[in-house]
C-alpha cells in the first residue's frame, strides 16, 4: 500500500513538474524527400506534431529525409532558453516489433542542446556507437539536464570511416516525435529541483536561477518573490498600501487590497479609495441622497446638500417638504396671495391647488385681471376724442368766419378807395371848358339827377350874396 502511494505521488511531482516544450514549435532538417507530395508530408514538422500512433511511412506522422546522403540533421526551436530535464525519442519502426524495421538507420545518432543552430556551439546530450552484436532500441530516453534553446538530432555515415556491419549505408533522418521534457512555469534549476516564486501574471522563473524578470504577481515581493506583503501593503511586488478608509485602518488583502471589516462611511468597496457616488452616500454606500440642487452629490459621507436643494424642497438632507403656501428651491418663494380656496401652491411650481380668486389669472395667480378698468378707459377715451374733434371744428369754423369777413373787408375797402378817386376825378374835370369836346363824368350819372347838385347849391348861393 505504501508503494502505490509513493508511486501515485512521484506520478503526481512528474506530470506537474514538466511539460514538453517541443510541441508544435518550428522545426527544420538539412534534406527534405526531393518528391511532392512527400517532401511536406514527411517534412521536419511531422516530428513535433503530438502524433506518433502510426510509425510507418504511410501514417504521414514521421519525418523521412532524402536518401543517399552522408550527413542528416534536423533541430526544433523552444523560441526561448529553458530548462531541460530529459529529452524523449520515437524513431520510425514501419510498426513492426522492436527494435522496428529501420534501427540501423538509427544506430550511431548524435543529440545536442544549444542556445545556437549550430550543434557545434552547444553541449552534446548523448552519442554511443552501438557494439556489432547490438542493436539501438527505438524509443529513447535521454537525460540531458542542461540549459538551452535548440535541441539537434545529428547522424553521420562519412566516407572513409568504418561503422558496425548492421549500420544503413546512407545516414537518415526518420524521427516520429521528439518530447523535450523541460521545468514547467514552476520550477528552476537543473533537473527542476527548485520551485518559482510567484512572478508577475504568472511567466515562469529565470530558468537557472529562480528569479523572476517582470517583478512578482500580488502578495509578494523580492528576488524571487516568494515573501508575502508586509501588513498595510498588497499587489504586484507589494507597491500600494491599504486605504486609510478602511474600517480597520490599513489592513487588507494582500492580494486584492479589500479592507478587512469593508470601508468606513462614505467609501466605496473593495479598496474604500473611492468616495460614494451616485446619489449614494454612509455606511456601505447604501443610503440615498435627497433632492440636491441640479441633481448634484451630495456629501458622501453625512448626505448633505453642500449647494442647496432642488425645488420644492427644504433641510441639510433635502428630503423635507416645503411648508404650506411655499415653493420653488431652498423653498425661498412664497405662494400668491391671490391663490384660491386654501391659499396653497405646488411646492415646486408655485401653481396655486385651487386656481385664481375672482379678479386675478396666469400660472401664478399674478396678473390682475383689466376688463372693467379697459371698458371705463375705452369710454374716457372716447369723451376725450370727441371734444378734441369738436373743439377743432369749433377752430376750423371761426377761421373760416374769420376770413371771409376779412375778405369782404378789404372788398369794401376797394370800393371804397374806388369812389374817393372818381370824385376826385370829377373835381378836375370841372375846369375843362364845355363844348362839343367836352366829356361829361360818369360820376355824374350815379348821382340823384333830381335832386340839386351840391355844387349848384354853392353857385346859388354865392349870387344871392351879390357876389356874381
Amino acid at each position: 500500500m505504501v508503494i502505490i502511494i509513493c508511486q501515485i505521488l512521484l506520478c503526481v511531482i512528474y506530470t506537474t513538474a514538466y511539460e514538453n516544450a517541443a510541441l508544435r514549435k518550428p522545426a527544420w532538417q538539412t534534406h527534405n524527400w526531393p518528391d511532392a507530395p512527400y517532401d511536406v508530408e514527411w517534412g521536419a514538422a511531422k516530428a513535433v506534431d503530438g502524433m506518433y500512433t502510426d510509425r510507418s511511412a504511410g501514417g504521414n506522422q514521421c519525418t523521412q529525409s532524402g536518401p543517399g546522403q552522408t550527413t542528416a540533421m534536423w533541430r526544433v526551436d523552444l523560441e526561448s532558453v529553458v530548462s531541460i530535464s530529459h529529452i524523449n525519442i520515437y524513431y520510425r519502426t514501419e510498426n513492426k516489433p522492436s527494435p522496428g524495421a529501420y534501427y540501423n538507420r538509427f544506430a550511431g545518432f548524435f543529440l545536442y542542446v544549444s542556445n545556437t543552430t549550430s550543434k557545434d556551439d552547444g553541449h552534446r546530450c548523448f552519442h554511443e556507437i552501438q557494439p556489432v552484436t547490438g542493436t539501438p532500441v527505438e524509443n529513447q530516453t535521454i537525460s540531458c539536464s542542461v540549459h538551452g534553446r535548440y535541441v539537434i538530432y545529428y547522424n553521420e555515415r562519412k566516407p572513409g570511416v568504418t561503422y558496425p556491419s548492421y549500420y544503413s549505408r546512407d545516414a537518415y533522418n526518420e524521427l516520429c516525435e521528439v518530447e523535450v521534457h523541460v521545468c514547467d512555469k514552476q520550477a528552476y534549476g537543473l533537473g527542476c529541483s527548485s520551485s518559482c516564486g510567484n512572478c508577475s501574471d504568472g511567466e515562469p522563473c529565470h530558468y537557472q536561477n529562480g528569479t523572476c524578470p517582470r517583478g512578482c504577481n500580488a502578495g509578494v515581493y523580492g528576488e524571487k518573490c516568494q515573501i508575502p506583503c508586509q501588513t498595510g501593503f498588497y499587489g504586484k511586488n507589494c507597491g500600494h498600501r491599504c486605504s486609510e478608509n478602511c474600517e480597520v485602518t490599513n489592513r487588507c488583502s494582500r492580494f486584492t487590497g479589500e479592507c478587512d471589516g469593508g470601508c468606513k462611511p462614505g467609501w466605496k468597496m473593495p479598496t474604500c479609495q473611492r468616495e460614494c457616488d451616485d446619489g449614494m452616500y454612509g455606511a456601505g454606500c447604501t443610503q440615498k441622497c435627497g433632492s440636491c440642487l441640479d441633481n448634484k452629490q451630495c456629501h458622501h459621507v453625512n448626505g448633505t446638500c453642500l449647494n442647496g436643494c432642488s425645488s420644492g424642497y427644504q433641510g441639510g438632507h433635502c428630503k423635507e417638504n416645503c411648508p404650506s403656501g411655499y415653493f420653488g428651491i431652498n423653498c425661498e418663494n412664497s405662494c400668491t396671495v391671490h391663490c384660491g380656496r386654501n391659499g396653497s401652491c405646488d411646492q415646486t411650481t408655485g401653481i396655486c391647488d385651487g386656481g385664481c380668486e375672482e379678479g386675478w389669472s396666469g400660472p401664478l395667480c399674478g396678473t390682475e385681471e383689466l376688463s372693467s378698468r379697459v371698458t371705463s378707459c375705452t369710454d374716457d377715451n372716447t369723451a376725450t376724442i370727441i371734444s378734441i374733434v369738436v373743439s377743432i371744428f369749433i377752430v376750423l369754423i371761426g377761421s373760416i368766419i374769420n376770413f371771409l369777413m376779412w375778405k369782404r373787408n378789404q372788398t369794401e375797402y376797394a370800393k371804397k378807395g374806388e369812389n374817393c378817386r372818381s370824385e376826385t376825378r370829377s373835381a378836375h374835370n370841372s375846369d375843362i371848358p364845355s363844348g362839343s369836346n367836352r366829356v361829361e363824368s360818369p360820376y355824374a350819372e350815379l348821382g340823384d339827377r333830381d335832386k340839386p347838385n351840391t355844387y349848384e347849391e354853392l353857385h346859388h348861393y354865392t349870387d344871392s350874396n351879390g357876389k356874381v
